[in-house]
């Protein structure tokens, strides 16, 4: 069973296989789970995101 909007965002029906399995309980933490994984890929896209509209506020500025 599965929460509303407990599918992290940008992912469709392929999620599970982009990333490793989970861990048992208890190993939900280590360094090699699949949580580290999708906090780093969103982040990628959220750091990209962010350069890409301050580039776009500095050529708007530049222009003046």
């Amino acid at each position: 069973m599965s929460l509303p909007g407990s599918r992290a965002p940008g992912f469709g029906d392929d999620f599970p296989r982009v990333y490793n399995t989970d861990k048992p309980r208890g190993h939900e933490l280590e360094e090699d789970t699949r949580v580290w994984d999708i906090y780093l890929d969103q982040a990628k896209k959220y750091d990209a995101d962010m350069i890409q509209g301050f580039r776009n506020i500095i050529d708007d500025l530049l222009v003046f």
